[in-house]
């Protein structure tokens, strides 16, 4: 049975042009290059335009070479692509074999942000009674797809894994398009029986989509993708033993989104070329500097998204309060990526790679030690009840261990709640109360 939002966006979509399950002559589907140019309408309206003739390898750092390459967006609006809708926690690896384009509306509302173009969206969706409260990404998406300015999908692939709201936003997708679906239920604990589960749920994803859309998965061609998703750990691994053995940390701003679109195309080229480049950025930075250099000032870990629209915080916190920030997902990588590389079988490497990143939140205040983390920011996006729920279990666990944390409350996409004097006060308390406690 549909909820009340999924028969609301039903409701919607067949008023632009999507035609209704069921008897009667249906409208034709909207071609994807009318898609694309309802999405560039609707960016033009209220963002910078997006040049998405700018060559894939172009080195010029735009939000508007960022945008045309997140996720594979420019291919997903050809007709003859195979395009599937893929959430941040996919098996991206059965993805690249499978020859999809993958479509991560997630990853793409991020971009939007940053060019200041997903205002548009969010407001389209609250027009159409998405309440506020509602994680934004899923408002972003809704409001795309409203607008007829998402990509056809072919199929759609999901889990309930980071949180229930955005797999509800795709079971919304899947029948607003008509779409064959597939949920890959993923477990949140790690383990061998919980990798074993994964590695069957996903020979049933790949049968479900053989079914539905007659193809056939080559196994020499999840054999590769699987190789090459070794290959972006591989730099991933690189990357971290730079940072650990030279005190040296990523961009936490840059190393967040990028990090979070490559995570959505791991099995591709683009993803290692992506990764490589990370690390050659650091390694160059450490050659710079010609020697290990000691920890000059208080590190602070920024935990949970931060504003995409505006780097501002983050830039104050590193000039303005003289702290040193590092991206959460840093030390969640260190866990055992050398076992994970050793595994032989292609769907249980894929499984426990999942898992990997999949229990990032359960063990990521395990392994600061090596860093020297001082303290912790987490950042409390508004309306988003899983991160929400835990907060005062992770300060309570912090507590106990000596670590300061602060809490900073707002939005990741939605810039109209943003106020940098609120939480500015705050932060130069925390930073003056970090630099006594090194003094001590």
């Amino acid at each position: 049975m549909l909820s009340d939002k999924e028969k609301l966006l039903k409701k919607l979509m067949a008023k632009k042009g999507f035609g209704l399950p069921g008897g009667t002559a249906q409208p034709a589907k909207s071609k994807r290059s009318v898609q694309l140019e309802n999405f560039m309408r609707v960016v033009g309206n209220t963002g910078r335009a997006v040049d998405f003739s700018l060559p894939e390898n172009s080195a010029a750092s735009t939000v508007e070479r960022t945008i045309a390459n997140a996720g594979g967006f420019q291919d997903a609006y050809l007709d003859d692509s195979r395009v599937m809708f893929v959430g941040n926690v996919a098996c991206s690896e059965i993805v690249e074999a499978l020859d999809f384009v993958p479509f991560n509306g997630q990853v793409l509302s991020y971009f939007l942000a940053a060019a200041g173009a997903a205002g548009a969206f969010l407001d389209i969706a609250e027009k159409n009674h998405l309440s506020r409260d509602i994680c934004p990404v899923v408002r972003c998406v809704l409001g795309a797809a409203v607008e007829n300015c998402l990509p056809t999908p072919d199929f759609i692939t999901f889990a309930y894994f980071p949180c229930d709201s955005g797999a509800r936003m795709f079971y919304a997708l899947a029948d607003a398009y008509d779409c064959p679906w597939f949920l890959l239920d993923m477990p949140e604990r790690r383990g061998n029986a919980a990798a074993q589960y994964l590695a069957q749920r996903m020979k049933e994803m790949v049968a479900r989509v053989e079914n539905a859309l007659g193809i056939e998965a080559v196994p020499d061609r999840i054999a590769a993708a699987v190789e090459e998703s070794k290959e972006t750990m591989r730099y991933y691994e690189k990357l971290i033993s730079l940072s650990l053995a030279h005190q040296v940390c990523p961009s936490v701003h840059k190393f967040t989104t990028d990090t979070t679109t490559h995570l959505s195309r791991m099995g591709s080229p683009g993803a290692t070329q992506g990764v490589r480049l990370c690390y050659e950025e650091l390694l160059d930075s450490v050659e710079t500097a010609g020697k290990i250099r000691a920890k000059e000032r208080p590190r602070v870990i920024w935990d949970g998204l931060m504003p995409f629209y505006n780097n501002e915080i983050i830039r104050y916190m590193e000039e303005g309060c003289g702290l040193e920030v590092m991206s959460n997902l840093l030390p969640a990588m260190t866990q055992n990526i050398g076992g994970l590389l050793a595994e032989k079988d292609p769907y249980m490497y894929m499984a426990r790679r999942q898992l990997h990143f999949a229990g990032i939140d359960d063990t990521k205040f395990d392994v600061l030690e090596p860093y020297g983390i001082d303290g912790i920011i987490r950042f409390n996006q508004w309306g988003c009840r899983r991160h929400l729920s835990v907060n005062q279990i992770i300060r309570d666990r912090l507590t106990q261990s000596g670590m300061a944390m602060l809490d900073i409350d707002g939005d990741f996409i939605d810039s109209r709640g943003y106020s940098f004097s609120q939480v500015k006060i705050r932060m130069d308390a925390f930073a003056e109360m970090l630099k006594n406690r090194s003094e001590v």
